[in-house]
């Protein structure tokens, strides 16, 4: 219950509140409201489980770590099942799981390989690798998805980047995002253009 105790315990509980109140007051309540209780189960218990495992520095950076190498499975799945699907407008998904949404797989790997930067900044060669080939791989799919608040995101993230990067990591983005952009752009699917 340390979270409580946070700053964050507020806004966090009006949210909360909110999406309680829109699904009871909503246009379809009864729908609404089965919606809203797996979501709040799986997903808004998250900060009171983080609090209770996250006690020192050191524990926060192993949380963070296992989160980004959780997208890797889902890069092996994108690349092994993963498919433009005709219910989804011909967009990209992994069908038959919980991102068969485009947009939810775009930000699982967007959120992901954010976490993996902090591999090419701090951890080893084996880790420096990983990330390397992983964050590409996340941006291929992101496009891939079609997904349009995820690639601004995505170009929100690489202009603040280039903002508050050191110099020489600066020159690096300069050189490598348009190669990237251009040799992206050549080989995406023309339904992710559209």
């Amino acid at each position: 219950m340390r979270f409580l105790g946070t700053p964050m315990a507020i806004p966090w509980l009006l949210f909360n509140a909110w999406i309680a109140i829109s699904a009871v007051l909503g246009f379809y309540p009864k729908d609404s409201f089965s919606q809203m209780v797996p979501f709040e189960l799986r997903l808004q218990i998250l900060p009171l489980l983080i609090c209770a495992v996250a006690t020192t520095s050191k524990s926060v950076r192993t949380v963070l770590a296992v989160a980004a190498v959780g997208v890797i499975p889902v890069l092996g799945l994108a690349a092994t099942v993963g498919r433009l699907q005709a219910r989804e407008g011909g967009r990209f998904g992994i069908p038959e799981t919980s991102l068969s949404n485009p947009n939810d797989l775009a930000f699982h790997l967007l959120w992901g390989s954010m976490l993996l930067l902090t591999f090419l900044l701090r951890k080893g060669t084996l880790g420096r690798i990983l990330a390397a080939i992983a964050i590409p791989a996340s941006v291929w799919f992101i496009l891939k998805t079609a997904s349009r608040a995820n690639f601004l995101t995505l170009f929100a993230v690489v202009a603040i980047g280039f903002v508050i990067a050191a110099p020489s990591i600066r020159i690096l983005l300069l050189i490598t995002v348009p190669i990237g952009l251009g040799v992206t752009l050549l080989l995406l699917p023309k339904s992710t253009l559209e």
